[in-house]
């Protein structure tokens, strides 16, 4: 994912992908979109707030490159798994990130950028004027590429359908014997 805040000569711009949740914090910060630079522009004296929800939403915020990790998600571990998606009835998102998305009743569904799906599937359905996303039970997916803060935090507020995972996709290994968590969130 690639977060981008830019210098300008009345304060910051944003390139990052799109999320509902930071273009509710975008407005309240005072941010304009401007769609010929499709970008998020914002006065110089809330460069810090501006910063602080990128971390918020994305895990990162521009500054630094975050450590990557593959995170698998399994959907349907348990009841409460769809609290953990951030999306709207036509997208699923998780982490800030748009994991699938239907355009139409009939059009399928369009995974998300480095979004590579292990078991189940992903749908649309509905109406043709109420169209949504539907998710089959047992879908699991990793999310590639997903900065390491963002991937701790789900794995406090959802252990029981998040992980990261090796890079390859396999488990990664515990000591025999041992029951560790790999990962703490910080702070």
């Amino acid at each position: 994912m690639t977060i981008k805040v830019i210098t300008t000569k009345d304060g910051v711009a944003v390139v990052s992908p799109y999320n509902r949740e930071f273009v509710a914090r975008a407005k309240s910060l005072a941010g304009v979109w401007d769609s010929t630079s499709r970008t998020w522009v914002f006065p110089a004296e809330v460069v810090g707030d501006v910063r602080a929800a990128l971390r918020d939403v994305y895990g990162e915020d521009g500054t630094a490159e975050a450590e990557l990790v593959r995170l698998r998600v399994d959907y349907h571990a348990e009841a409460g798994a769809r609290e953990l998606d951030q999306g709207e009835n036509v997208n699923v998102v998780v982490g800030g990130r748009e994991v699938a998305r239907v355009f139409g009743r009939d059009s399928g569904a369009k995974l998300g950028a480095n979004i590579v799906v292990r078991s189940g599937h992903f749908f649309s359905g509905g109406s043709v004027k109420n169209y949504r996303i539907g998710v089959a039970p047992g879908t699991v997916f990793d999310i590639l590429r997903m900065p390491r803060p963002m991937a701790e935090r789900l794995l406090v507020t959802n252990p029981h359908e998040c992980r990261i995972v090796n890079d390859d996709g396999s488990e990664l290994e515990q000591p025999a014997g041992e029951n560790v968590v790999p990962f703490r969130a910080e702070g």
